[in-house]
């Protein structure tokens, strides 16, 4: 019985080193530093290499707590909106995935709610903060570096390629906010959605 089951372990591993590799994706150079971030975060480190958003990208959460997974089911739609992908959250058993976007807070009484740590490598994407607001300010980083459209040349599917690196960010005022006058303008219930999600994207966290 023994014998058996190292003879079936052997072959399967036989079996995965006989497959071809695929081949590595060759990305054109980025600069992290020039991308077009609002507002421009505290330090930006960046090493010009490139993750490919594709549809082999996941997306999954240090825990399963609803502020956080709620984020990250926004990301994923986000994502879908921007570039028709669809990118699964927290399936252990989804077959096919690549490269990973990962969400984690750490609790860190001392350090700002809003503060967040967005690390860019080729083939994962970790996003840090001490609160699920970091996160989400986290993550309209990450919406801005996916880029308006896929490139189609670099491999047999689209890839929407975001420059690598760190951002290390956290906002310099508090209070950041913006006055919507409904008084004196009509604004139908879409509208104010719309001008809430651009307060979102931009980071402001005030709606007067």
């Amino acid at each position: 019985m023994k014998k058996a089951l190292l003879l079936t372990i052997l072959i399967l591993v036989l079996c995965i080193q006989c497959q071809p590799a695929k081949p590595e994706i060759q990305f054109p150079p980025t600069n992290l530093s020039t991308a077009n971030l609002i507002p421009m975060p505290l330090k930006i480190e960046t090493d010009g290499d490139a993750f490919g958003l594709d549809q082999f990208t996941g997306i999954y959460t240090a825990s399963n707590d609803e502020p956080l997974a709620a984020v990250a089911e926004f990301l994923a739609e986000k994502i879908r909106s921007k570039t028709g992908l669809i990118t699964p959250v927290n399936k252990d058993d989804e077959v096919g995935i690549e490269r990973y976007i990962y969400l984690s807070v750490k609790e860190d009484p001392e350090a700002n709610k809003e503060a967040y740590q967005l690390v860019l490598k080729r083939d994962s994407i970790i996003l840090s903060a001490s609160d699920p607001e970091g996160i989400f300010r986290g993550v309209q980083s990450l919406r801005q570096l996916i880029p308006e459209e896929a490139n189609d040349t670099l491999a047999d599917r689209s890839i929407w390629a975001i420059p690598t690196g760190t951002i290390t960010d956290q906002p310099t005022f508090g209070f950041r906010g913006s006055m919507l006058d409904v008084a004196r303008h009509f604004f139908s219930v879409d509208d104010v959605k719309k001008y809430i999600d651009l307060l979102a994207y931009y980071k402001i966290n005030i709606l007067h």
